[in-house]
């Protein structure tokens, strides 16, 4: 997700991950930040 949702992944600072197993398989991928200016400006 480098260079997709955010320039450089060191902008992350916390993750949550679950696996779950179930008949369709899918990814659900949810981005939630205060501030999507500060992060676009942010280099």
């Amino acid at each position: 997700m480098n260079g997709i949702v955010y320039r450089d992944d060191k902008q992350v600072v916390t993750l949550a991950v679950m696996k779950i197993y179930a008949e369709m398989p899918r990814v659900e991928v949810e981005v939630l930040t205060d501030d999507w200016e500060e992060v676009l400006d942010n280099d």
